[in-house]
């Protein structure tokens, strides 16, 4: 009975490792976004053998590992007789599980690398490799090419404000539904490639009326009721494609009239509209702006969050590109 049980706690103790083990596969990955490299050296075949890595596509060779420490540089050494060195200065002094832990800076393919070199005593010598950051050079060609973009944007953004500009003047005289529908477009893609995300205080039946504006036809009115005194802090941008793609709704010889009332919350009412849109960006705008929906056979209400969640975003790179 002594011997099963003790072949029975074996096998236990064998199964608690495995599965920590396990769990630690699956782990480290998801916590560590960084390259790393987590390895051993195995002095029988005399050879580095990774036991975890995630390289996310930085080292373009077929032994990544050994690539790397033999074609880094410390100063005048090799990584990896770097790593031999410290590890001999180390390995007898500290009797904990620690033998060392560096940050250093290295150079590999014309490249400068800031990395954390780490060594732990369990059973044999484990090494781990983080790369914290990448050359300063790639990280400043990066921020350069952001500003060029910006440059972009803005000679964007004003000349599709001068063509607007000169749209609204044309349809005051001379109502064209073709080019209602371009200036319509013109100011949904200056708003949707907007970067900012920052909350702003809004006065709502100013910016009612100027999006009515812009959407009403002879064949068709939007009538505003909100009161002069009423803001609140939203992000801008994400409210005016909001609102124009409810506009976009309105039908041939349809009247819609909107209520915003303002007691504890903001709520705007929209009655006389058929259906809601229907699309992604409208979609977003729900998720980001509103807290509450109500649909009924007279209206639709909607109830404007106090803190509007800021992860809402257009993919603006992807507008821009398209342009190009």
């Amino acid at each position: 009975m002594v011997i099963q049980y003790q072949i029975e706690k074996q096998y236990r103790q064998s199964f608690f490792l495995q599965f920590k083990d396990n769990n630690w596969e699956i782990l480290i990955p998801l916590l560590l976004k960084k390259p790393f490299f987590i390895f051993s050296f195995n002095r029988e075949i005399n050879m580095y053998q990774t036991i975890m890595s995630a390289q996310k596509e930085f080292f373009n060779s077929d032994k990544p590992l050994t690539t790397f420490l033999f074609k880094s540089k410390v100063k005048q050494q090799t990584l990896e007789e770097y790593i031999i060195k410290k590890t001999r200065n180390n390995v007898d002094r500290k009797q904990s599980s620690c033998i060392f832990n560096y940050q250093i800076v290295v150079e590999y393919q014309m490249k400068k690398l800031h990395i954390s070199v780490l060594c732990l005593r369990f059973e044999q010598l484990i090494y781990s490799i983080v790369i914290d950051s990448e050359d300063p050079l790639i990280n400043q060609t990066n921020i350069k090419l952001n500003q060029s973009l910006q440059h972009c944007r803005n000679i964007l953004n004003a000349q599709l404000m001068q063509i607007n500009k000169v749209l609204g003047l044309y349809l005051q005289d001379t109502f064209s539904p073709l080019l209602r529908d371009l200036r319509i477009s013109l100011f949904e893609l200056y708003y949707k490639q907007l970067q900012s995300q920052k909350l702003q205080l809004v006065k709502m039946k100013k910016l009612l009326l100027k999006c009515s504006k812009i959407f009403e036809t002879p064949n068709n009115k939007i009538k505003i009721d909100c009161g002069e005194e009423i803001q609140f802090a939203t992000i801008k941008s994400s409210l005016i494609i909001f609102i124009f793609e409810i506009f976009k709704q309105i039908q041939i010889n349809q009247h819609v009239y909107i209520f915003i009332n303002q007691k504890k919350t903001t709520t705007m009412f929209i009655y006389g509209l058929k259906q809601l849109p229907d699309t992604v960006q409208f979609k977003r705008c729900l998720q980001t702006l509103i807290d509450q929906t109500n649909c009924t056979a007279q209206y639709f209400s909607f109830e404007f969050q106090k803190s509007p969640s800021s992860h809402f975003h257009f993919e603006n790179n992807d507008i821009f590109q398209q342009l190009l």
